[in-house]
């Protein structure tokens, strides 16, 4: 019995937490309400929480007036981990996030920014990818990440590269390059798209998510990965 009430007391910090997984769930702006100390005491404070967490894993945080920081964020049992600082999950809703860490628990919830944390920056909001003739042209990838820890990168599986006509050419209407391939040498072809999700074929079957298709920027997902992508011709 006394192993049973041990076991149930681990799983308390996690209760919030599973019943809504995905890091869908933590897009977009959040702000600090509630501050607890590490007894559990609610406290008073000035130097408010801000996390945005934006596709691809990316998180922008600041607090109070201080330092703004950027990176990439994981989420790993049960922990959120943002580079500088892990917090433990406690609780995360749709509109409410709970974290903790060795000074104390925050109550986070979603806001709408009368500008982003950088001064004079609008929120951004990515419009709709409804037609694959948003994405023609050869795009070129700069930056990755991914929704967890890799012992080794696949280059055989990620994507340096993306290439969508204007036309439909031999009824592909576009070709998709792995880390590894040559030019001319495409592991993949896109045969076709819908629901902003580009079907490919080739070495074998994948899917890529589209995330943006404007300013001269490409963002996909698939398979854990998230890939930023420009034309640069």
């Amino acid at each position: 019995m006394k192993q049973i009430v041990c076991a149930l007391l681990l799983l308390i910090p996690f209760a919030g937490y599973s019943k809504g997984k995905g890091k869908d769930q933590l897009l977009g702006n959040w702000k600090e309400v509630k501050r607890q100390d590490v007894s559990g005491k609610q406290i008073s404070y000035t130097d408010t929480l801000y996390i945005e967490f934006k596709p691809g894993n990316e998180y922008i945080r600041q607090q109070g007036k201080g330092f703004i920081y950027r990176g990439v964020y994981k989420i790993l049992s049960g922990s959120l981990d943002i580079g500088t600082r892990t917090y433990t999950i406690m609780e995360m809703k749709k509109k409410r996030i709970v974290l903790k860490d060795q000074m104390g628990t925050y109550t986070l919830e979603p806001y709408i920014p009368v500008s982003q944390m950088v001064p004079g920056r609008a929120p951004e909001v990515y419009k709709p990818v409804t037609s694959i003739n948003q994405m023609v042209g050869s795009w070129d990838k700069f930056k990755g990440t991914s929704s967890g820890t890799h012992d080794r990168i696949d280059y055989t599986r990620t994507v340096k590269k993306v290439e969508i006509f204007s036309n439909p050419q031999d009824g592909k209407y576009g070709y998709i390059y792995a880390g590894r391939d040559g030019e001319g040498a495409p592991s993949w072809y896109v045969e076709s798209f819908s629901n902003q999700t580009l079907y490919c074929n080739g070495k074998d079957r994948r899917q890529f998510k589209v995330l943006k298709a404007e300013n001269n920027e490409l963002i996909i997902e698939g398979e854990g990965f998230t890939y930023f992508l420009r034309r640069f011709k």
